[in-house]
């Protein structure tokens, strides 16, 4: 049975709540999080009652990164629409806001994640008040989830869609309370705090109505494991009311901030703990400064003496929207994984899900490191000599050192994780966990201010220069310097008329491109968002990879031509159709269901992009300008092009658009091709010599294998490669492109 708040409580909880800094992302213990919670009794637990913590109230992730939630203009954007529905369950026509990924297509199909808003909200408070939709296009541009649609129902199913128009504009809004202005704390235009608007009859329209329409109208998977349910404050608690007791709906629940609506005790929120256990992931968070935390440690401490997998994350937030936007970024890579969830952070640490996004909880390992340090082979040359930090030993730990002398803390950040570093006469000195083997990007935090480390050479990735360290590979043989001949890496540079703009590629020749007048085959070699056409070269080591090959007899000597698919001045990469990769719309009432479903088209196809700007310079000036710079065999047979991530997505579009210019083709953790994409699978067969997919063992690849194993019956010469124990990074597609580049070009 429910017990449910009384209006007098409620009214108290909402006049409690201030304005949240939505726009500016502040770590927990910084000047600006004290003056942000400032005013709010944060230390006598702000609204709501007291704050008493325990052992398992403590992060179980790092911090997100600086302007995770904030719009980004070189990537591209998905679409928000307001969406009208007949709700047969309440008898009224209601309003939600879907969110369509860019490049959204009704020949592929998507998981979808729904976000339900705080009591005062609306179905605008994720994307107005909270950056949900920033939030999510930056993590697609930077290819750490899968695209998905997010549905925004409105959670008081006493309004209707009148009441909704008649509100006024959020101006910022209230986290979790009323849009800036809104009257009656959004409760409905003259309808006052119906609070059993929230309970069971929104539970049936969400069940019995918004479902069944978003599975109908839109392009989605229809089923458990492709659906997830969260929301802030009174959402959350509405989250966990629904969805620990409808895993036959949802395999994916997390609550954040969750309000008093959540049922209590927690034995009339779970009557039998033996339904959660069907979830693949619970997710329960709060802030500690947040009067109402008492409410999600009472359902974390049942679940876990009942043996309840979950997450449970505490962190230095309030009931505000940066918590609401951090929990929505580390939620969202931890969903729409078939890997079973593991236990609760406070019971043990947590696998990594794909390797990919955000980290799982680490306790800092403060044993003494073995002393086998040695420079890491990245490491500067100053004046003929190696700089002697960063170092890495043979237990894969990573030790740095830094002058500084009037530093008040530095801090060792690398696999997200932020180690202290200690002081001693102006030196800093830090010792990381062990660390997967390959390349790494770090940086160091110096009172928290994020500097590269002045012992390693420079690297462009995560959309900056930075540091980098190489943590030795078992199998690091095969993109080793040996006295073996090699070719050349080449800046080359030409004029784009497209850009107005010279730009720049690399060109890799082979060992003995110099000494004849021999003809070449070329492989074009994107590479990831926020990467550019040094990655390849320096990060990838695809020269030394292609010299140890053509050395060894393994792969045909060929050109790689490395592109920055960046284009200056003009818009990023994004979907077919314009240059923000525009949505489709939704079917209207009554139209039939788009093609999809489970299994259907747009599995495992990843991020497609095609129309873009750097599609234009490629097939219309590089490839030219390549052909006629560079003794080459310029025709579809001695073409290939490839990727990795966002590369793979663009290779991806762009040879299915131009097989008549690749007859291989190359994805990295970048996606796969359906069968249901090939117009005329004669012709397919015909033109296209291979289809390469790879991905590391600890991405979510399976739903692209089993792409490849279609293709295989349907005839197509098609590969799939799995990078042992490696994710979304470097070594994985070294190993990628050294399978790769002997199957081409052998015939």
């Amino acid at each position: 049975m429910r017990r449910v708040l009384t209006l007098v409580f409620l009214l108290a909880v909402l006049a409690g709540i201030c304005l949240a800094d939505s726009d500016q992302q502040t770590p927990p213990g910084t000047a600006g999080a004290a003056q942000q919670t400032a005013g709010r009794g944060a230390g006598r637990g702000g609204f709501g009652g007291p704050i008493e913590l325990g052992p398992d109230d403590k992060p179980a992730f790092p911090y997100p990164p600086a302007g995770f939630n904030q719009k980004r203009d070189n990537i591209p954007h998905g679409e928000l629409t307001a969406v009208e529905y007949d709700s047969r369950s309440l008898g009224t026509r209601r309003r939600m806001r879907v969110y369509t990924p860019p490049g959204y297509s009704a020949g592929r199909t998507y998981p979808v994640l729904y976000l339900l808003h705080g009591i005062g909200g609306t179905d605008t408070e994720w994307t107005q008040a909270c950056h949900a939709n920033n939030v999510i296009d930056n993590l697609l541009g930077e290819g750490k989830i899968q695209p998905m649609v997010m549905v925004f129902p409105d959670g008081n199913s006493s309004r209707t869609v009148a009441d909704l128009n008649a509100l006024p504009a959020p101006r910022g809004g209230a986290p979790g309370g009323a849009p800036a202005g809104a009257p009656g704390a959004g409760a409905g235009r003259g309808r006052g705090m119906n609070m059993d608007a929230w309970l069971t009859p929104f539970e049936n329209d969400l069940l019995k109505d918004i479902v069944p329409y978003v599975d109908s109208h839109y392009s989605v998977y229809a089923d458990r494991n492709h659906r997830a349910l969260a929301g802030l404050s009174m959402g959350g608690g509405q989250t966990l009311n629904i969805g620990l007791v409808h895993p036959e709906t949802f395999a994916f629940v997390g609550g954040f901030s969750s309000a008093p609506d959540t049922r209590q005790p927690p034995t009339a929120l779970v009557p039998d703990p033996s339904v959660p256990k069907q979830l693949k992931l619970v997710w329960l968070a709060c802030g500690n400064k947040d009067g109402l935390i008492r409410i999600s440690q009472a359902v974390h401490q049942y679940l876990k003496e009942n043996g309840v997998p979950h997450v449970w994350h505490v962190d230095g937030n309030a009931h505000d929207t940066t918590e609401w936007d951090n929990n929505l970024y580390l939620f969202s890579q931890h969903i729409f994984i078939d890997q079973p969830m593991q236990v609760a952070a406070a019971q043990a640490p947590q696998a990594g899900r794909g390797g990919r996004g955000a980290q799982p909880p680490v306790e800092i390992d403060k044993t003494p490191p073995v002393e086998d340090f040695k420079p890491s082979d990245l490491n500067a040359m100053v004046n003929g000599q190696v700089r002697q930090y960063p170092e890495v030993n043979s237990q894969r730990r990573v030790r740095t050192r830094l002058r500084a002398p009037n530093a008040q803390s530095v801090l060792l950040d690398i696999g997200g994780v932020r180690y202290p570093m200690t002081k001693d006469a102006g030196w800093w000195t830090g010792v990381s966990n062990v660390q997967d083997e390959g390349f790494h990007y770090y940086q160091l935090r110096v009172d928290d201010f994020p500097v590269p480390d002045p012992g390693t050479l420079m690297f462009y990735g995560a959309s900056r220069w930075g540091s980098g360290v190489e943590v030795p590979a078992h199998d690091q043989d095969f993109y080793a310097m040996k006295n073996f001949p090699h070719g050349n890496l080449r800046e080359v540079h030409f004029f784009s008329k497209i850009a107005n703009a010279t730009l720049q590629c690399y060109v890799y020749t082979p060992p003995d491109y110099e000494k004849g007048s021999k003809r070449y085959p070329v492989l074009y070699l994107q590479h990831g968002a926020g990467e550019d056409e040094h990655g390849w070269g320096e990060q990838g080591h695809a020269g030394l990879i292609m010299d140890n090959l053509i050395a060894e007899g393994k792969a045909k000597p060929f050109l790689i031509v490395i592109g920055n698919s960046y284009i200056p001045g003009m818009s990023a990469p994004a979907g077919r159709g314009g240059g923000r990769g525009a949505a489709a719309p939704a079917a209207q009432p009554g139209a039939a269901a788009p093609p999809g479903g489970p299994g259907g088209p747009g599995r495992g196809r990843g991020f497609v992009m095609t129309n873009t700007p750097f599609e234009h310079v490629l097939m219309e000036e590089m490839i030219p300008f390549i052909d006629a710079n560079f003794r080459t065999l310029a025709d579809q047979p001695h073409r290939a092009m490839a990727g990795l991530s966002m590369g793979g997505a663009l290779t991806h579009g762009i040879t299915l658009a131009h097989l008549d210019k690749f007859s291989y083709i190359g994805m990295f953790s970048g996606g796969s091709i359906a069968v249901s994409e090939i117009k005329d699978m004669a012709d397919f067969k015909k033109k296209v010599k291979l289809v390469f997919v790879g991905y590391g063992s600890r991405e979510n690849g399976a739903p692209s294998k089993t792409n490849v194993d279609e293709l295989k019956s349907a005839g197509v010469n098609a590969v799939y490669y799995e990078s042992p124990l490696t994710a979304h990074e470097w070594l994985s597609w070294r190993r990628d492109l050294h399978e790769f580049a002997p199957l081409l070009f052998q015939k």
